[in-house]
């Protein structure tokens, strides 16, 4: 792993580990790190698979209706 893909990984798994707050109350960045997080754990943690993961949780995030 690239070490510029290594610190996107981190964060995105930081930010899963510290934010334990509700879904409605998580900014949008959060909301994006943690679904890209899942991703990434459902993908079988691929290596450089960082802005992918991204962009995929992004969309899904942006698309979710609000209620």
């Amino acid at each position: 792993m690239g070490s510029g893909a290594g610190r996107a990984r981190e964060r995105v798994q930081e930010a899963e580990i510290l934010s334990d707050s509700p879904e409605e109350t998580l900014t949008l960045t959060e909301q994006i790190r943690r679904r890209a997080n899942e991703i990434w754990l459902e993908n079988g943690q691929r290596d450089g698979s960082a802005l992918a993961d991204w962009l995929q949780a992004e969309q899904e995030i942006l698309q979710e209706p609000k209620g």
